[in-house]
């Protein structure tokens, strides 16, 4: 019998438990639904794509304005995309742009390097990197986060 790695799971059991693409029978389906409705949503909200937040080729955002005038400072939605850290980008989730901008909101989707070629620790770093820095330039995108100073 395997050792166990989580309470009662061995090591093959628990990667089964977290791959998607075996356990749901059509979730390809599914990531070509959010690449086509990504694509269509940065052709129908034009935003800024591809603004680099860390020094890795994979620390970069998009920012999507908000369907509806606001009054004043919009709020920012910070989206951190799917993929169990191991699968996808920032480019198949363009789409959740939509939910929110029809509330006057602005929606930041980042992206982040996957593992295995960085480690876990390196992962979040480049996560709290991005909300960081969206934070810190909420302003100058028209956005407002709460906190000090803004």
């Amino acid at each position: 019998m395997a050792e166990a790695v989580f309470r009662d799971y061995d090591q093959a059991a628990l990667d089964w438990e977290y791959d998607n693409r075996r356990q749901v029978g059509d979730a390809m389906d599914y990531v070509a639904a959010y690449t086509a409705n990504s694509e269509a949503t940065r052709l129908a909200m034009p935003g800024q794509l591809g603004v680099a937040f860390g020094p890795s080729p994979a620390e970069t955002l998009d920012i999507f304005p908000p369907s509806t005038g606001t009054a004043g400072k919009a709020p920012v939605h910070i989206f951190i995309h799917g993929g169990y850290w191991r699968a996808m980008s920032k480019d198949e989730f363009s789409f959740a742009a939509r939910a929110f901008a029809p509330f006057g909101a602005i929606t930041v989707v980042i992206n982040y390097a996957l593992v295995p070629a960085v480690d876990f620790d390196e992962l979040v770093r480049q996560c709290r990197s991005a909300v960081a820095w969206t934070w810190k330039h909420a302003g100058d995108f028209g956005g407002v986060l709460p906190g000090p100073g803004h």
